[in-house]
């Protein structure tokens, strides 16, 4: 059985040489600051589980089993005239009545036709065993509504991804970095059987380092799969040993891939060509001298990208006039982008629209190396440098960040 409480130290480079690295166990609050989850499914029947031995007064129940540490979890979801109530066996002891219900919410969100859905999302805890002693750590749950055409194929479904992980820091050539080791299946870090990906076995667990040190991780440069080698700075490495004293680390004989991370603020975006969905193809940077750009990534079938747009708007009419723009990427695949050009319309994205589908030659979602939405970055249309990114261009924090760069813009005349 894996443990979590890892002691990490710095990764040595000297060849045959590993070395022990210290981290901490995040009880709740993981998937934040990794940026980044997996959402397992939880398939709920009418048929109750032998480990559901000891039922609360219910409703309408349905159950499941998690298979958390090598132990059946068994979950109840109850169907009353307020909403779900989710109740997870946290400590596995077989009686559902002395743990406490999920810890979630009902909110709405719509769809590209204007339809109203109720989404439930929150917490669950469960007990993790470290060394013998339970700490309680947290499961993110949420349900989507059973009338969302978009989520059929999870009519009965919750999913749930892990919101604990342990945390420390890696050196690299003298440098720290934050890093993560991540359970990616939500198994209490213990693999339920192997599973099959590029002719590799997956661990189920990930190591999450913030190389460029922006405070979020890149899934494809900055996550990597405890069993395979990984590429920092051009050199491989390897996990070695993974055990409850920690990991080990060496230089690895198979060499990895180093994969290229999206860009960061003061970096320059090389120049391209945007061809609009409608208009004439449009020139980066030259049409945009003298004004700050929003280059902002989106999809119909993203709910929480399309959250974005009525705020997006305001700001734009707010700041249109005083040298703000916004050029939209929006990357529904073929099929799911039918009703576009009836969304752009009717939500009044004025700005220029750019239909891309993460294909290897779609120039503009590989020039910023976007791979999960909403991605946004703001640029200067003189320099070219990115001056923001998605953290200060989402919600609230839109809008002054908007008007504070048209002012240093303006300064600088």
């Amino acid at each position: 059985m894996l443990i979590l409480l890892l002691k990490i130290a710095t990764l040595c480079t000297a060849p045959n040489l590993s070395t022990h690295v210290p981290m901490t166990l995040i009880t709740s609050g993981a998937a934040n600051k990794v940026g980044r989850f997996y959402p397992c499914r939880a398939t709920f029947t009418a048929e109750q589980p032998v480990q559901a031995k000891v039922l609360p007064p219910l409703t309408k129940p349905t159950f499941s089993v998690l298979d958390f540490q090598k132990r059946k979890i068994a979950m109840v979801l109850d169907e009353q005239k307020s909403g779900y109530k989710l109740i997870v066996d946290s400590n596995g002891n077989g009686d559902l009545t002395d743990d406490a219900p999920s810890d979630w919410k009902s909110s709405q969100y719509g769809n590209s036709d204007g339809r109203q859905f109720t989404l439930f999302r929150g917490f669950a805890n469960i007990n993790l065993q470290v060394d013998g002693v339970a700490k309680n750590v947290s499961l993110g749950v949420y349900k989507f509504d059973r009338s969302d055409p978009a989520h059929e194929d999870r009519l009965d479904d919750v999913l749930y991804y892990s919101d604990y992980a342990a945390e420390g820091s890696v050196a690299f050539g003298g440098k720290s970095h934050r890093c993560y080791l991540v359970d990616w299946y939500a198994t209490g870090f213990t693999p339920q059987a192997p599973r099959l990906r590029r002719e590799a076995v997956d661990s189920g667990m990930r190591l999450a380092i913030d190389i460029n040190d922006n405070g979020t991780i890149d899934p494809r440069g900055e996550m990597f799969d405890t069993n395979e080698p990984f590429n920092i700075e051009g050199t491989s490495y390897r996990i070695v040993k993974l055990s409850t004293s920690g990991f080990d680390f060496e230089k690895s004989p198979i060499k990895a891939d180093k994969v290229p991370l999206p860009p960061v603020l003061g970096d320059k975006v090389p120049k391209f060509t945007a061809r609009p969905i409608k208009g004439a193809p449009i020139k980066f940077p030259d049409a945009y001298k003298g004004k700050i750009l929003m280059v902002f990534f989106w999809a119909l079938t993203d709910e929480f990208s399309s959250k974005e747009i009525p705020g997006l708007v305001k700001t734009y009419e707010k700041f249109h006039g005083k040298g703000f723009d916004v050029l939209a990427v929006n990357a529904d695949q073929p099929d799911a982008a039918m009703g576009l050009a009836q969304t752009i319309a009717d939500t009044r994205m004025t700005w220029p629209t750019v239909s891309e589908h993460y294909r290897i030659r779609d120039d503009i979602i590989n020039i910023f190396m976007v791979r999960f939405l909403p991605a946004a970055f703001l640029v200067d249309g003189d320099t070219g440098k990115i001056i923001a990114t998605v953290e200060n261009l989402r919600g609230d924090k839109l809008a002054p960040t908007i008007e504070k760069a048209l002012a240093v813009k303006k300064r600088n005349k």
